[in-house]
């Protein structure tokens, strides 16, 4: 082979590797862009969380509001018809009041609980996924090395191979008995 071909292989060689260092870097930053997408996308969820949370709260307000509303109706109701008021009565319709209102804020407060763990779910898998993308950027970047240093060795040693079919040196010279000659003339 051909010194000329020889260079053009490894030149070939080390362009590989330096586009496969220049795909690495565009997937590490593809998998930023990601991250920060996804941690763009976790916060939203979490700010949907305080809102559900907020509306519960809100509708736990409600709640109490319709239960003072009962209560001072049921009262009415009760003088109006000319008998006292039963606190029996009273205390149940505040105990469905206090249940509802507390169901609203539970609720709320389980939804919310879910979207924060989405959210959190969503920043792992951004993470995983990251990290899956820099071990494949690795893996580019190692493969690409080690394939261009063994392809380098391997032509410069065809390079280098030599030329006679005789592994001996040329100034190692037998005679027809095979014995060695030296420079000399003289058998050994």
């Amino acid at each position: 082979m051909s010194w000329g071909a020889v260079l053009m292989n490894v030149t070939q060689s080390y362009l590989e590797m330096d586009q496969a260092y220049n795909q690495s870097k565009i997937i590490d930053a593809e998998s930023k862009l990601n991250q920060t997408l996804a941690g763009i996308e976790a916060r939203q969820i979490e700010r949907s969380a305080i809102s559900v949370e907020n509306q519960g709260v809100r509708a736990a307000m409600i709640e109490q509001q319709k239960t003072r509303a009962v209560s001072s109706d049921a009262v009415a109701a009760m003088a109006a018809g000319g008998g006292g008021v039963d606190p029996e009565m009273l205390a149940r319709i505040k105990q469905q009041g206090d249940y509802n209102s507390m169901s609203a804020i539970f609720d709320a407060r389980t939804r919310a609980a879910d979207m924060r763990f989405d959210a959190n779910m969503v920043r792992i898998s951004s993470r995983m996924d990251a990290g899956s993308a820099s071990r494949y950027g690795s893996s580019l970047k190692r493969e690409a090395t080690t394939g261009a240093i063994f392809n380098s060795m391997d032509l410069f040693a065809s390079a280098y191979k030599p030329k006679s079919t005789s592994s001996k040196p040329k100034s190692y010279a037998t005679n027809a008995s095979g014995s060695r000659i030296t420079h000399g003339g003289k058998q050994q």
